[in-house]
């Protein structure tokens, strides 16, 4: 579950396709969100195993082309789902190697897609380190971007409840401390004049 030395692998955006195991068409996207795709469906399965081999590279130049055989099983809740079939991938080197393309062709599956909902499900209860990082570096843009932009519908879905401000170094006649996020947002509501 280490998607921050995975997303290291890839090109900041990347072509990704599973169009023959789901349909619909190939998508340009962000690493990070193809991370963060990863990292919420994942982590929930009760185990997974995935079977890479017959792996063939080709270089020309800066860039790759590489192929590999792949069977993946996944299991939870005494539900498993396997798919075979290969990988194909593009590479661009610049300073590093890269991946710009991944292509996975769905050649056989066996058991039930169900197995997808509920790890979903199961990684939303129990989050990882990936998700939990990058959401908390959104809080942290969304409050500063707040501020900067003096929207307070923004600032207010940053805070938890429970939430304390502490404010060691506030000038006199401001609080050090205000604890909940309503009071939290009384405290700014002054804020855009």
């Amino acid at each position: 579950n280490n998607y921050e030395s995975l997303e290291k692998l890839f090109a900041p955006t990347v072509k990704v396709d599973y169009t023959s195991a789901f349909g619909g068409k190939p998508q340009i996207v962000k690493t990070k969100d193809l991370m963060k795709s990863w990292a919420s469906l994942l982590p929930g399965f009760d185990q997974t195993l995935h079977r890479i081999f017959n792996i063939k590279v080709t270089v020309r130049g800066q860039k790759a082309l590489g192929f590999a055989n792949v069977i993946a099983n996944h299991y939870i809740q005494g539900k498993f789902w396997q798919v075979r079939g290969y990988y194909k991938y593009t590479f661009a080197k610049k300073s590093q190697w890269k991946i710009t393309y991944m292509k996975f062709v769905l050649k056989k599956e066996v058991g039930s897609r169900s197995v997808l909902g509920l790890a979903v499900k199961a990684a939303s209860k129990n989050p990882c380190s990936y998700i939990l990082r990058e959401k908390t570096k959104k809080a942290v843009r969304d409050f500063l971007v707040s501020l900067e932009k003096k929207d307070m519908a923004l600032f207010a879905s940053v805070w938890h409840n429970d939430a304390e401000q502490i404010m060691p170094f506030s000038p006199k006649g401001f609080p050090k401390r205000v604890a909940g996020k309503k009071n939290i947002i009384k405290h700014f509501s002054a804020w855009p004049k």
